[in-house]
């Protein structure tokens, strides 16, 4: 059965969840554009047993050739989203991998 709201009360229901929400870390990357750059990126949250609860990535430069990847992940501790920082630094075709944090 779906279940439709007016707009304004779906709107009270979405801030009343976010209100209550966990902090998101965001990572801002900056890499090659090679093909199997995304699933290297991907299987360092797999092997972490972690989704991430948002994913966006878009290619730059003159003929394409960067890649800019920004992905945030609900509910971590400060301590385990530096070292998944650290781990995708490490991924071969990163140039820099950028952390913030927002309530």
């Amino acid at each position: 059965m779906l279940m439709t709201f007016p707009p304004h009360e779906a709107a009270a229901s979405y801030a009343s969840a976010s209100s209550c929400a966990q902090p998101v870390h965001c990572f801002s990357l900056k890499a090659n554009s090679e093909p199997g750059l995304l699933p290297r990126l991907i299987e360092v949250f797999a092997r972490n047993a972690l989704v991430p609860s948002r994913w966006h990535s878009d290619l730059l430069g003159p003929h394409d050739d960067e890649l800019t990847v920004d992905i945030q992940v609900r509910g971590l501790a400060q301590e385990r989203a530096e070292y998944l920082a650290r781990c995708m630094e490490r991924v071969y075709g990163v140039h820099s991998v950028l952390i913030s944090r927002k309530l």
